[in-house]
């Protein structure tokens, strides 16, 4: 699998400044929108076996914001992708993950809902 970042609500200007930082990086950059969320994480980050989810009904559209979803980056890639977000000045996106075996068989939604959560509870209501 290539390294690669699934992206949901980067403005497009953040988003264009996050895919010059990527590509001399080698990391793909892919924009999730809120149709694909209920979508697995696997099939979003191109996993194999992974195959498209009929969108559910339930599925909560607009309840997030900025959320970065950091796939098969490696310890140097991550370390230069944030490096340079911080040299660039580029406001920062503070919901973001890793990721994990455990978490690409859940959809973007769980997951981001999770991360959320979290976030939330380490710093308070600013997300």
């Amino acid at each position: 699998m290539k390294a690669s970042i699934l992206c949901y609500k980067i403005g497009t200007q953040k988003m264009a400044q996050l895919r010059a930082i990527a590509a001399p990086l080698r990391i793909a950059v892919k924009e999730v929108v809120p149709e694909e969320i209920c979508q697995k994480v696997g099939y979003l980050a191109g996993l194999s076996g992974y195959e498209s989810a009929e969108p559910a009904a339930d599925m909560p559209q607009g309840a997030y914001g900025e959320f970065l979803l950091m796939c098969d980056l490696s310890k140097v890639q991550f370390d230069l992708l944030m490096g340079a977000f911080q040299r660039r000045k580029i406001a920062p996106i503070p919901v973001k993950a890793m990721m994990t075996p455990t978490n690409r068989d859940w959809s973007f939604a769980e997951l981001m809902q999770e991360v959320y959560l979290e976030h939330k509870s380490m710093h308070g209501k600013r997300v």
